[in-house]
């Protein structure tokens, strides 16, 4: 109850009560070199007011208002809301994408995820330089024994390395 009145007051339901085009649990694709991410846009829609395309994450993190920035920065959501970007971008070739992150608990938008088309540039030159340097050198085993305990492959059994450190 408390979210769906925070999506309300928010003005999210306005915005895409007048949104032009809507999709939700929209498939993301994103081609970089040799590499290719998917994904699922939670909601994607047109700005009616700035014909701009929104990109929609909800998180359900139960936390305060004042840990926003700090979950931001935990869980790598200014990547994941960047990848979203430029995938969209690709798509719909508009360099004008927006993102907000609705954050249910507190009940609350965050909208300060810089997705300007420079920005967007070297994020993807970024990307593009990561995937080439892991093509270039694999990533190997570690024998670091603390790195191994938190690492969630060996907790799921999943480790081709088990038994090794």
């Amino acid at each position: 109850q408390h979210a769906y009145s925070s999506y309300v007051n928010t003005g999210l339901q306005q915005s895409l009560a007048y949104s032009p085009e809507i999709h939700r649990e929209y498939p993301l694709y994103l081609s970089l070199g040799q590499a290719r991410i998917s994904g699922i846009l939670d909601l994607l829609f047109r700005d009616p007011e700035h014909q701009t395309w929104m990109v929609l994450d909800y998180k359900t993190n139960e936390i305060g208002a004042e840990q926003i920035e700090e979950e931001i920065r935990r869980h790598g959501y200014t990547v994941q809301m960047q990848i979203y970007a430029l995938a969209v971008s690709r798509l719909f070739q508009n360099d004008q994408v927006n993102s907000i992150l609705f954050f249910t608990f507190p009940g609350c938008c965050y909208e300060a995820i810089d997705l300007a088309p420079p920005v967007l540039k070297r994020f993807e030159q970024q990307l593009l330089t990561a995937l080439q340097q892991l093509t270039q050198n694999p990533l190997e085993m570690t024998n670091e024994e603390n790195f191994c305990e938190s690492c969630d492959y060996r907790r799921a059994g999943m480790c081709p390395g088990r038994g090794k450190h």
